[in-house]
């Protein structure tokens, strides 16, 4: 009992589910299923509620679910019968339920207690209660698209109608899969306004190019990310610790033919919470902040074949700075996690040893302005910045403008000594210093006409 219910305390942080085809290997008789649920209490997700259930199967008797529009079914199937699961299907069965309050800056647990031992079990579980928003997973079990589906299933073992959770590690790495060129990081801010001036809602969107216009809708891609807590004692004067997790799921199933994929605060903070909630500062004198620091993108498909997934090598998108000292750019790279979860790098394609880019922020009333802002944005700043007309523009448009040619022009000053220190490498380091900051000052004279 104890196994199980650390099994389900571990799986409590879920993800969005997905539909995609599958092989029929999932589940069977005696099965061990494990189904997880969070609610978003309020459209603004301040607070979560997680829930799991781990059910066994006995006597050959298989579980499966089955998919209503606000909940999971759970079923018994056995000898071409099928009904709802009750403890007598069961050998044993294990539950765990916890609710967060992820706006507060404590991210406290409001609620949290485990089921078993005897207790009632849940049969229906629900990822959606009254006209709030929620996502579910399933694990072990078949779990069909709705009642007629699993009864076929039960009287003629047809797996029409079934679908199931993308488990990519299962497959294996197929080198004839790309990779997402041109990984991009993007911020979009849309929704009302409050008196600091600070949207409703913000997401991270990453974009990639149309590599590969062959792939069609069976290319999904998988997404992961590390998250960082960055703590300052003595109200942020003193020195800071930063607390790595561990590399977790965020979403399997994202057509790599939308060539984007947005992702919410409020899912960063339920795959995350019980990591922000250990780390976080609890005291007044404490600061802290937190932040995905780093994500990771694979191509993958099922394959009919060998019924099994098959999926490419990784891009890596790091943030740079920190949770408390946050930057808009980031680097992008290519490789793989080995076994231990570590990074190692492959320098064999477009990302090199590592490519740096800058992250575009939008915003707007809703989200489809707020995308048609960063759009706009990104394309100026991939066709080498914005142009500005002289002779129609206003001072907000002129000053952004001349900044951004100033911001550009001081860090191309950077690379000059630099350069002068490796043609003249033969002479003493004063007189190199002397050389490269004399010709810095001619270049900036020259610019301001003198």
């Amino acid at each position: 009992m104890l196994i199980l219910t650390l099994c389900a305390v571990c799986i409590s942080m879920l993800h969005p589910m997905t539909v995609c085809a599958a092989g029929g290997s999932v589940g069977g008789p005696n099965n061990q299923a494990t189904v997880s649920a969070t609610i978003y209490y309020d459209f603004k997700g301040n607070y979560v509620q997680n829930e799991s259930w781990t059910y066994v199967a006995k006597d050959d008797y298989e579980i499966v679910g089955v998919l209503y529009e606000d909940h999971i079914a759970i079923w018994w199937v056995k000898s071409g019968k099928s009904g709802s699961l009750s403890d007598k299907h069961l050998s044993d069965y294990v539950g765990y339920k916890s609710v967060y309050d992820i706006d507060s800056s404590k991210y406290d647990s409001l609620e949290s207690f485990q089921y078993g031992d005897g207790r009632t079990f849940a049969n229906n579980i629900y990822f959606k209660v009254a006209g709030q928003y929620g996502s579910y997973s399933v694990k072990g079990m078949k779990l069909f698209a709705d009642v007629q589906s699993a009864v076929n299933y039960a009287e003629n073992g047809s797996l029409d109608g079934m679908i199931n959770e993308d488990d990519v590690d299962s497959g294996t790495y197929d080198s004839e899969i790309g990779y997402l060129h041109d990984l991009k990081r993007q911020g979009m801010m849309y929704g009302e306004q409050d008196e600091n001036g600070f949207y409703e809602s913000f997401e991270d969107r990453y974009i990639w190019s149309d590599y590969y216009p062959e792939y069609d809708d069976s290319y999904l891609v998988e997404v992961r990310a590390s998250c960082e807590v960055e703590v300052k004692k003595w109200f942020g004067l003193g020195s800071s610790i930063e607390y790595k997790s561990d590399v977790r799921l965020l979403d399997t199933g994202v057509p790599y033919k939308d060539l984007e994929y947005i992702l919410s605060l409020e899912h960063e903070k339920q795959v995350f919470s019980d990591f922000i909630n250990e780390y976080m500062p609890d005291t007044g004198v404490t600061v802290g902040s937190w932040w995905l620091d780093t994500l990771y993108f694979r191509i993958y498909r099922w394959d009919a074949e060998t019924d099994s997934f098959k999926y490419g090598k990784w891009v890596r998108l790091q943030r740079q700075g920190s949770a408390l000292s946050p930057t808009q750019d980031f680097v992008t790279d290519y490789g793989e996690i080995n076994k231990d979860g570590n990074w190692k790098q492959d320098s064999d394609s477009d990302y090199g040893k590592g490519k740096k880019g800058q992250s575009v922020v939008g915003s707007g009333a809703d989200q489809e302005s707020a995308k048609n802002e960063v759009n706009k944005k990104q394309e100026e700043q991939d066709n080498g910045g914005k142009q500005i007309d002289l002779s129609n523009t206003n001072f907000a448009e002129l000053w952004e403008w001349f900044t951004g040619v100033l911001l550009s022009f001081w860090n191309g000053l950077g690379v000059i000594p630099d350069f002068f220190a490796r043609l003249f490498s033969f002479l003493p380091s004063p007189v190199i210093g002397f050389i490269g900051l004399g010709i810095v000052v001619a270049i900036i004279l020259r610019v301001l006409g003198r």
